[in-house]
């Protein structure tokens, strides 16, 4: 079962980290090549600084994942705050907003009252994973912290096998 649910997760992980790297990594490479023709062009600096920029923001995003012992609290802390809120609140929010300044009051009908209420559902959703998420992180650290698990570039077993 293990061997399945690593087989399932890794392509998104990879995927996830891909684009994780690669946008700090582009903002380091365009501000270093800003106002030079080696931004564009197909030279060996080009392509030089941009495996420097990628290869430099892995290694530091895996020195912090592993140097930070609660690295993993801390990101799910962060996830709970601006991971729904940002995914499902806002966007219902703005739909509401949008479609209520573009229909007439005459206008609107059951199927706009219908995504009313499936975008108010969604906020109040939102708002209670934010919630329940940021104090579930919580309760986590602060567990982490005090029972000494949280050790830095530890090499324990955290596959779970129980």
């Amino acid at each position: 079962m293990k061997r399945v649910c690593y087989g399932i997760v890794l392509p998104g992980l990879l995927v996830g980290a891909i684009l994780y790297i690669h946008i700090p990594a582009k903002y380091v490479f365009v501000r270093a090549l800003r106002n030079t023709e080696h931004l564009t062009a197909n030279t060996w600096q080009h392509w030089t600084a941009w495996l420097s920029c990628v290869v430099g923001t892995g290694i530091l995003v895996f020195i912090f994942s592993l140097a930070i012992p609660v690295f993993d609290d801390l990101l799910t802390i962060i996830s709970a705050l601006c991971g729904t809120p940002l995914a499902v609140t806002i966007p219902a929010v703005m739909w509401i907003w949008e479609t209520r300044r573009t229909r007439s009051s005459s206008a609107r009908g059951l199927k706009w009252w219908t995504g009313v209420a499936i975008c108010l559902i969604l906020i109040g959703l939102s708002l209670f994973i934010t919630v329940a998420g940021t104090i579930a992180a919580v309760v986590s650290l602060n567990t982490a912290i005090q029972s000494g698990e949280a050790q830095p570039f530890s090499c324990a077993d955290n596959s779970n096998s129980v």
